[in-house]
């Protein structure tokens, strides 16, 4: 490992360890969260299956599977939330650490970096992007624009493959709710048009058999995006406290918690 890099002129890097802790916490209660979910639109899509073919529904069963979506959805909205402000926060403190750690030529400014999750169209390519650039500038052994020669590790484009297919598959599932005259509460993950309306709306059922579909799929994908995203942080953590040991000046301190 190369300890060339003499940052001297720079500050110590910001330390991401609470921000990181907070975001990785969120991302398992939304991964698990979602994974039952995936199961409950399961549950749901063989009994609105029963309600297009005339098959009598037990009030019970019914009503117990709009409860629990409802508790779910509730739960990964608020964990997705939470997950989102960490992982903004630790990206911040990340990608600015690289300069911090000797890094040149970066392409992407800290601000520019999480702001780019924000923008329609742009959130599409850029902060895949400017994760590729804060995995490969965080590599230990690295100076100064080697960074780039980096090989780059193949969980972060399965990551980011991952979190399109999830984004393109709720897309559509909001199209199919919207298509079934769900509430705007319903389009985005409650159960649309409550199984119990349905019973009384079989003409809503073909796109609510669509709807559950592709939120089963969006499901899966999400699940396997939420994993991914934890070891991308936890590995960007990995690399930037072996980079911060091995270029660390004297008048550095150990990076801290905060």
């Amino acid at each position: 490992m190369s300890a060339a890099i003499s940052p001297t002129n720079l500050p110590a890097p910001r330390s991401t360890r609470l921000w990181a802790r907070w975001t990785v916490a969120w991302l398992v209660v939304w991964v698990v969260a979602t994974f039952f979910m995936a199961d409950a639109r399961s549950t749901e899509l063989r009994i609105l299956g029963d309600i297009a073919r005339g098959v009598p529904q037990v009030e019970g069963e019914v009503a117990d599977s709009d409860t629990r979506i409802r508790l779910l959805t509730s739960i990964t909205i608020v964990a997705g939330i939470a997950a989102m402000i960490g992982w903004v926060a630790w990206q911040l403190r990340a990608q600015a650490n690289l300069r911090a750690l000797g890094a040149k030529g970066l392409r992407f400014p800290p601000v520019l970096a999480v702001a780019s999750w924000f923008v329609p169209v742009v959130n599409l390519v850029v902060p895949g992007l400017a994760v590729r650039e804060l995995w490969k500038g965080s590599e230990p052994g690295t100076k100064e624009s080697d960074w780039r020669s980096q090989r780059l590790d193949p969980r972060v484009w399965a990551w980011w493959a991952a979190g399109l297919a999830t984004a393109v598959l709720a897309f559509f599932t909001v199209r199919a709710g919207v298509a079934s005259h769900a509430s705007w509460f319903g389009v985005l993950s409650v159960s649309p048009l409550s199984l119990r309306a349905a019973v009384h709306a079989n003409p809503a059922v073909p796109h609510l058999l669509t709807r559950d579909r592709f939120m089963i799929w969006a499901s899966v994908f999400g699940v396997i995006g939420g994993v991914l995203a934890i070891t991308v942080l936890l590995g960007v953590e990995w690399r930037q406290d072996i980079k911060s040991d091995a270029v660390a000046p004297a008048s550095w301190a150990r990076r801290s918690d905060g």
